[in-house]
C-alpha cells in the first residue's frame, strides 16, 4: 500500500495516532483542517499547497503528543523535491506515472490511495520553487482562504489554497485597526475603541504565533495594548520590537513614552538616549529625553536637555511647556513627577 504525495504533505504513522493522539484515530480525522485526508491503513496523509501551512500542522501534531522533532511519528513530504523533513528511516518516497507516492519502508506497493478526485494520469498541481514563484507570480486578491495570483509566464490566474487566512491578509486588516485608534502617552483611554482594538490584537497574536520575530507585529501589539490602557502589556511588546529592530527610531520613541507612564524613569532615559543618538537633531526626541530625565529625578540634566531641544526649534509649543514645568520643579514650585500622568495631570487608566 502507498499514499499520494502532493505539494507539501504531512504523513503520519497510524500506530502513533492510535497510541498518542488524544482521542485516537476518530478525533484525529475529525480535526483534519482540509479535505485532503486519506489513509492506506498504515499511513495517513494531509496535503497543503503552502509549506508554512504544512509546518504549522506538523507543529500542532507535536503539541498534541506526537513526536515530530526527529520525524518518529510524522514528517512533511515535499513532492517537488521527493524528500522528507525531518529525514526519517520509516518512509520511502518514489514516483508512479505522474504522481509522487510514499509507503512504509518494507511494505509491498500494490495499491495507491489518494484523496477524493485524484487521478494518476493527471497532474493536477503545478510546482515551482519559492524563487520562481516570486519571479513569476503577482498577487491579485484573496478569495476566502484562497490566494489568487497572476502567472506572468503562462498568462493565467493561479490559485493557492490555505488552511486559514493568509498572514498578509490578517496584517492588512489589523494594522489600520490599530493605527486609527492610537493613544498618546499620558492621555486618557477611549473605552469605545476596545472592541476594535481587541479584535486587532487577536489577529496580530495569530501572526506572531505563526511567524514570530517581526518587529512591526510587536510594535502594533504594543500600541494596541497601550490604546487600551494596558501600559504593562504595551511595555512587553515594545521591548520585543526594540530587541528585534534597532534602526527604527519610532520604537524607542514609543517605548520611552510607555516607560514614563509606568514610572520607569531610568529605563526611559536609556531608551531616549538611544533614540537621540539615532536622530541627534530631532527636537521631539530631545524633548522626550528631557522628560525622562525629569521623571528619573535628574533635574539639572532635564534643564540642559530641554534647552538643547528649544535651540533646534525655539517655537515648539510642547517643549516650551516642558521647559516651564521643568523650571518649576527645579525651583521647588512643583513636586517632581514620578510618572507621565503626574506630569500631565491625566488620571491613570
Amino acid at each position: 500500500m502507498a499514499i499520494v504525495i502532493e505539494a507539501f504533505t504531512v504523513v503520519v504513522r497510524n500506530e502513533a495516532v492510535q497510541g498518542r493522539y488524544p482521542g485516537g484515530e476518530e478525533t484525529f480525522q475529525a480535526n483534519i483542517p482540509n479535505g485532503t485526508f486519506c489513509t492506506d491503513g498504515v499511513l495517513s496523509r494531509v496535503g497543503f499547497m503552502v509549506d508554512q501551512d504544512a509546518a504549522e500542522y506538523l507543529n500542532e501534531l507535536g503539541s498534541l503528543g506526537l513526536e515530530v522533532r526527529d520525524g518518529s511519528d510524522a514528517v512533511i513530504c515535499d513532492a517537488m523535491e521527493g524528500l522528507t523533513r525531518p529525514p526519517c528511516e520509516w518512509l520511502q518516497v518514489g514516483r508512479y506515472q505522474k504522481a509522487c507516492i510514499a509507503w512504509l519502508k518494507g511494505e509491498r506497493v500494490e495499491t495507491i490511495v489518494g484523496p477524493t478526485g485524484w487521478n494518476p494520469d493527471e497532474e493536477t498541481l503545478t510546482y515551482a520553487t519559492k524563487e520562481e514563484a516570486m519571479r513569476r507570480l503577482r498577487f491579485l486578491r484573496n478569495e476566502g482562504h484562497v490566494q489568487v495570483f497572476w502567472d506572468t509566464v503562462s498568462g493565467k490566474e493561479v490559485y493557492v489554497g490555505r488552511t486559514g487566512p493568509p498572514l498578509e491578509e490578517l496584517f492588512d486588516k489589523a494594522g489600520p485597526m490599530v493605527t486609527a485608534n492610537l493613544r498618546n502617552p499620558g492621555s486618557p483611554v477611549d473605552a469605545s475603541k476596545a472592541v476594535v482594538l481587541n479584535r486587532a490584537i487577536e489577529m496580530l497574536e495569530i501572526i506572531d504565533d505563526k511567524a514570530p520575530g517581526n518587529w512591526r507585529i510587536c510594535w502594533l501589539l504594543g500600541k494596541a495594548w497601550h490604546a487600551l490602557g494596558r501600559s504593562d502589556r504595551a511595555y512587553e511588546w515594545l521591548m520585543k520590537a526594540f530587541e528585534h529592530e534597532k534602526e527604527e527610531t519610532v520604537i524607542p520613541r514609543e517605548l520611552s513614552g510607555i516607560c514614563l507612564e509606568l514610572g520607569k524613569g531610568a529605563e526611559a532615559a536609556r531608551v531616549s538616549e538611544y533614540a537621540v543618538g539615532c536622530e541627534p537633531n530631532s527636537p521631539e526626541l530631545i524633548g522626550n529625553l528631557a522628560v525622562a530625565y525629569l521623571i528619573d529625578g535628574r533635574i539639572k540634566e532635564a534643564e540642559t536637555t530641554i534647552q538643547a531641544a528649544l535651540r533646534r526649534n525655539p517655537k515648539d509649543p510642547v517643549n516650551q511647556t516642558l521647559q516651564r514645568l521643568i523650571g518649576e520643579v527645579a525651583k521647588g514650585k512643583r513636586s517632581q513627577p514620578k510618572n507621565l500622568f503626574e506630569l500631565t495631570g491625566v488620571k491613570m487608566p
